[in-house]
């Protein structure tokens, strides 16, 4: 009973090796489709997606939660800003939002110095869902015109 699993390294999956459903659910999730302006364009063009800072924020949020389960509630997040090409200064907000403790080891790069590590400290008496912080909706700013 006191054997504890060794933290897991992230495995980064090609886009060819992503099951079709994923990707469309992936996609229904957090992009937006854009609509054509009217009399540009016609029915046969394919269909333009994008996504908004609310739903890359969102989409960052997930990705940030399912690396720190898959690695044992403690992640890289200097390997996993360099993996998703975001600075690391971006990705840091986000773990602290999820809230995570967020350390930066000491010493020379070269001896595993300057790596920083998010963890959330799941000691086995609260869920995860009561360590969460609580989902507000952010205020949307006028349209200026």
């Amino acid at each position: 009973l006191g054997v504890v699993d060794p933290p897991r390294t992230l495995s980064w999956a090609h886009e060819s090796k992503v099951d079709p459903v994923i990707q469309r659910a992936a996609i229904d999730e957090w992009m937006e489709e854009q609509l054509p302006e009217e009399g540009v364009g016609s029915r046969d063009d394919p269909k333009r997606y994008a996504r908004p800072k609310a739903l890359k924020d969102l989409l960052t949020l997930h990705v940030v939660l399912m690396a720190l389960r898959v690695c044992g509630w403690s992640v890289d997040v200097t390997a996993l800003a360099a993996r998703m090409k975001l600075p690391l200064q971006e990705l840091l907000p986000h773990c602290k939002e999820l809230g995570c403790k967020v350390t930066k080891a000491t010493g020379k790069k070269a001896e595993g110095g300057g790596v920083t590590h998010a963890s959330l400290p799941l000691d086995g008496t609260r869920r995860l869902g009561d360590s969460l912080p609580e989902i507000k909706r952010r205020i949307q700013a006028k349209a200026r015109k």
